[in-house]
């Protein structure tokens, strides 16, 4: 079973594409794989799969991700001018204006 990622997927380890081997199957028998994908782009992003077997039967399948990334806004302000030696006062104000929450804001 191959499945080629969109432009917006890549696997772990960063490949392409993820492929799989699902052996024997017997007459009403199915087999499960999960593969572990990083998304790198926010929206709705298509995965496609296909499953061939040695013997030319085929059979495809398509799925959408809404993926929602956070995005960061950061405004500063401070005073036009300041004496030198003394303090003055400087303000950073940082907004998340995406959709998804960003644990890790430094």
């Amino acid at each position: 079973m191959t499945e080629a990622l969109s432009a917006a997927f890549r696997t772990a380890d960063g490949r392409e594409t993820s492929c799989s081997n699902a052996g024997a199957l017997d007459p009403g028998q199915g087999m499960e794989f999960k593969v572990l994908l990083k998304p790198g782009a926010a929206g709705p992003q298509e995965n496609r799969a296909r499953a061939e077997a040695a013997e030319g039967v085929t059979a495809e399948a398509a799925a959408v991700t809404l993926v929602r990334a956070p995005a960061l806004a950061l405004k500063c302000t401070a005073p036009s001018e300041a004496m030198a030696g003394r303090p003055a006062t400087v303000c950073l104000i940082v907004n998340n204006t995406g959709e998804a929450t960003e644990p890790h804001v430094l």
